[in-house]
């Protein structure tokens, strides 16, 4: 399972890039608001600083705790209370598509929290 391996030097460099692709994206669109979402023990903090908020999936009716920090320009996400029993299934041992799922219920959150009325633009 690549959850359970030690990333390398090229994991790094890869993760990077996708981050420089999305801060380059924010600099030319501007974007009212952004996110980029990596697990809350990644190494990316290290480079990008802290994450606004951290979160946890089974607060959003995932059935895995999958601490998860949040970076960007965006309102915190509120969870919804529909948490599931974290120890119902554990991830690091699923494979990669299930881990890397975003559930539902984060998704609505994350965009009840960041719509457009909530900025007051309209």
């Amino acid at each position: 399972s690549q959850a359970r391996k030690i990333p390398d030097d090229k994991m790094l460099i890869e993760g990077l890039s996708c981050a420089d692709a999305v801060f380059r994206m924010v600099a030319i669109y501007k974007p009212v608001f952004w996110c980029i979402e990596n697990p809350a023990k990644s190494r990316l903090w290290r480079y990008i600083g802290k994450p606004k908020q951290i979160i946890n999936y089974n607060w959003f009716g995932y059935e895995s705790k999958k601490p998860t920090g949040l970076y960007g320009s965006f309102n915190n996400v509120i969870a919804n209370n529909k948490k599931c029993n974290i120890n119902t299934i554990d991830f690091a041992y699923g494979n990669r598509s299930e881990r890397s799922t975003t559930p539902v219920e984060f998704a609505k959150s994350f965009y009840d929290s960041n719509n457009i009325l909530s900025y007051g633009l309209l």
